[in-house]
């Protein structure tokens, strides 16, 4: 679902600063959207 695809993406970028920043800006859009 989601986790997979933001992983991907993370994935592609070969970082694991911004795996890690796109993680937490996934996790913050998903908070955002269950509101």
């Amino acid at each position: 679902g989601h986790f997979s695809a933001e992983f991907g993406i993370g994935f592609c970028l070969g970082s694991l600063e911004s795996q890690s920043s796109l993680i937490r800006l996934g996790l913050f859009v998903l908070e955002i959207l269950r509101k």
